[in-house]
């Protein structure tokens, strides 16, 4: 028996749950507390099981999912699905894409341009003051992203430097935090 098969059938239960009860939440919330109080290592967050385990990270991921544009939305559930050991084996390369896309996604809608890197320069244009380190930072998160040697955006040319657990958690939780912060820029 594979131990991620329980993990699975909480998915599919809180599916179900979810499609019948407006107030799907509280069995959410109630679960989420269970895995706490018993040190367990994920959480359940729009549906999805993953490795994260502190409620700060949680917020971030689910006050970004709360944004109004879809294509923000479809890129971090999809990260998140990448993530969650309930998919088989987890797809850490094509998290952390959907991660920055959803960056990429809210910056090109405000600014419409083609790029993350020309979006983040247009920001203060459209009256949304960034701190030059910041976007900086920021532009070299996209850059990691297409590193060949990491395969992420690009064809995997060695896979020396595949991505890890990790690395896909903090750009999920690091681009969730990122579209918080612009949207309150924004409001």
């Amino acid at each position: 028996n594979v131990w991620y098969k329980k993990l699975d059938m909480i998915e599919e239960i809180y599916s179900i749950i979810e499609q019948y009860y407006p107030d799907a939440n509280t069995y959410s919330d109630f679960l989420n507390s269970e895995f706490e109080r018993h040190n367990f290592a994920y959480r359940l967050i729009d549906g999805h099981i993953v490795e994260i385990t502190t409620g700060e990270e949680i917020d971030a991921i689910e006050k970004a999912l709360e944004t109004p544009m879809d294509g923000v939305k479809i890129h971090l559930h999809t990260a998140l699905k990448h993530i969650s050991p309930s998919q088989g084996e987890p797809d850490y390369r094509n998290s952390i894409k959907e991660s920055i896309s959803a960056v990429e996604c809210l910056c090109r809608n405000v600014t419409n341009k083609d790029t993350l890197g020309k979006a983040l320069n247009e920001l203060e244009a459209k009256g949304i003051a960034l701190n030059n380190t910041l976007k900086a930072a920021f532009d070299k998160l996209y850059g990691y992203t297409n590193n060949p040697d990491t395969g992420v955006r690009h064809a995997l040319m060695e896979d020396t430097n595949a991505p890890t657990s990790a690395e896909a958690i903090y750009m999920l939780i690091t681009c969730s935090a990122f579209i918080n912060y612009l949207n309150t820029k924004l409001q």
